[in-house]
């Protein structure tokens, strides 16, 4: 049960069925421990010993972390949480065009109270802040197949005229384990920087220059490469910038990685917490959005071995990683890195906007939050 005070702060968006609506801008707003514990137990539940992301109190606060973000939490009669979704505002480029999108993530409802429309009713008020209030052309989202809602998504889109779901993209999860035996040794020169930012512009956290100063291009430059050069891309505003680029945490990181050719790559990573049931596991180092520059796949493997010993050394379980066409499938053969699950990448809004998305081609430059 949530303090009446905690709730006072809240936009109201409704009632029905002894079920009351919020929306929610504010982590003080509200006490996120309660938002934990519906997805432990829901989880739990749609995942039965299955591993899963721990989507507990630090977790949710992360991916609350940003500008531009919102929730909506519906609570039953004794206001309790019982279904929400968080919309994490993002620019996203399609074949050089912008879209002001939100990516939707952390779909739950309670699993005592399912089959009563809550998620119909938790994904229609998303529709109405994003797409009626806040001006957004499309929403973006990553579907883990046949869970994570995807057919209560498909069902609520398919009554609105004219919108409707494009999935673009399907990638498998590749892993291996780090934590019981070290992966193989580095055996090339590698550069390594930290870049954040609070602005337009890079702080640089110069980590190694085994390999010599690395030509990091400017933040904008960066940005104009990835609206340029993808199909697909997230700009780096937003709730990206908040999750990868903040000097304040470490949960989101970004790196500049160069070798002693002049060739380089910027990846971004996030330590994701695990859990099967209710055994909290060591979290995983998942590779999300990466960007290369006359790397060679000996270059690209070497740079995924120094990603595994650092995760290592972080007190990871395993480095994972999705297929978005920037790490060949080979360098995954030879780092032995094995598939498991498959999700799709979609775009959800008027026909008129993701139709733009049908056809297009790998790499793309997104993540998976």
């Amino acid at each position: 049960m949530i303090a009446e005070d905690l709730l006072m702060p809240l936009t109201p968006l409704g009632e029905r069925q002894n079920l009351r609506r919020y929306l929610l801008t504010e982590v003080e707003d509200f006490d996120i421990a309660t938002l934990a514990t519906l997805t432990t137990d829901a989880w739990a539940h749609d995942y039965v010993d299955q591993l899963r992301i721990n989507l507990d109190t630090h977790h949710l606060q992360h991916m609350l972390s940003g500008d531009d973000w919102f929730a909506i939490v519906v609570c039953d009669e004794r206001d309790t949480p019982v279904g929400f979704e968080i919309a994490m505002g993002r620019t996203v480029y399609c074949r050089g065009d912008v879209f002001t999108g939100y990516y939707v993530s952390a779909f739950t409802v309670a699993s005592t109270h399912r089959r009563r429309g809550i998620g119909q009713w938790v994904l229609e008020g998303i529709n109405e802040v994003a797409f009626e209030s806040r001006g957004a052309d499309l929403l973006f989202s990553a579907f883990h197949r046949g869970m994570a809602g995807s057919p209560t998504v498909q069902s609520t889109f398919d009554k609105m005229a004219d919108f409707g779901v494009t999935r673009f993209h399907r990638s498998a999860n590749y892993g291996v384990r780090v934590d019981r035996d070290p992966p193989p040794n580095v055996t090339m020169p590698l550069s390594v920087t930290r870049v954040t930012s609070t602005g337009d512009g890079w702080q640089h956290h110069v980590e190694s220059e085994a390999a010599g100063p690395i030509d990091i291009p400017s933040l904008s430059a960066f940005d104009a490469h990835i609206r340029d050069h993808y199909d697909v891309g997230f700009a780096l505003d937003k709730s990206f910038q908040g999750h990868y680029l903040s000097a304040e945490q470490d949960d989101g990181v970004m790196l500049w990685v160069g070798f002693d050719n002049g060739a380089k790559a910027c990846v971004s990573y996030a330590i994701t917490p695990l859990i099967v049931n209710d055994r909290v596991l060591k979290p995983s180092g998942m590779i999300q959005a990466v960007s290369q520059q006359g790397c060679s796949n000996d270059q690209l493997e070497q740079m995924m071995l120094a990603l595994a010993h650092r995760f290592r050394e972080l007190g990871c379980l395993a480095i994972s990683l999705y297929d978005l066409g920037v790490i060949p499938m080979s360098v995954i053969d030879n780092l032995r890195l094995n598939a498991d699950d498959e999700f799709d990448y979609a775009v959800r809004g008027p026909r008129a906007v993701i139709e733009q998305f049908e056809g297009v081609q790998s790499p793309f430059y997104v993540d998976l939050t």
